[in-house]
C-alpha cells in the first residue's frame, strides 16, 4: 500500500489526507526486477479530487533513462492506446497523484504528446470513478481486471520496461 511522502497503512492518522493507493501485480506478468520502484496495477482512492482510479503505473529508473530508452516505443504505445475504452487516460506526474502534470484521453495520447512530456516520475493508464458509483469490493475488482486485460493489449507498456532492464526475463 502506498501513501504520500511514504507514510504507510498503518498509521492512517499520520496521512495528508490526498491518496492513498494499493498495488497488485500478477503473477502470472514478468517478474519486476530490483530497479523497479512503482510498477503496478493499482487502486488510488484520491481525496483531492474524489474519485477512485484504477489503474496502472510505471516509473522509469531517471528521466534521462525514459528518453533514450522508452521514447522509441510511444508510437507504438500510442496506437496500442488509442483503441481503449474512451473511459481510460493517460497521466504523467512528478510524484504527486492527485495533480498530474499532463494527462489525456487514451486516444488523444500521440506519440507526440507522449514524447512532449519530458521527465516525469509516474506514467499511469487509468481509469477514474465517481466514489458514489463504486458501492462493493466487487465492482473495484472488475474494474481492476479491465485495466489488467488493457495492460496485456499494450506490450509496449512491457517492451519499455524490459528496454530499460524493470522487468526480469
Amino acid at each position: 500500500m502506498w501513501a504520500t511522502s511514504g507514510l504507510g497503512w498503518t498509521r492512517p492518522q499520520d496521512w495528508v489526507r490526498d491518496f492513498v493507493a494499493a498495488s497488485y501485480w500478477p503473477r502470472s506478468w514478468p517478474a519486476r526486477s530490483k530497479n523497479s520502484d512503482v510498477i503496478a496495477l493499482c487502486v488510488l482512492f484520491d481525496f483531492v479530487d474524489p474519485a477512485i482510479e484504477v489503474g496502472y503505473v510505471q516509473s522509469p529508473p531517471n528521466a534521462a533513462t525514459a528518453q533514450q530508452h522508452w521514447q522509441p516505443h510511444y508510437g507504438t504505445l500510442a496506437t496500442e492506446l488509442a483503441v481503449l475504452d474512451d473511459d481510460y487516460s493517460v497521466a504523467v506526474d512528478n510524484g504527486d497523484w492527485t495533480s498530474p502534470a499532463a494527462a489525456a484521453p487514451v486516444h488523444e495520447a500521440d506519440a507526440a504528446w507522449l514524447g512532449a512530456l519530458g521527465g516525469y516520475a509516474h506514467l499511469r493508464l487509468r481509469r477514474r470513478v465517481d466514489t458514489s458509483s463504486v458501492t462493493d469490493t466487487a465492482a473495484v475488482v472488475l474494474l481492476l481486471e479491465g485495466v489488467r486485460r488493457a495492460v496485456e493489449q499494450s506490450p509496449s507498456l512491457q517492451a519499455m520496461l524490459r528496454a530499460t532492464q524493470q522487468l526480469q526475463e
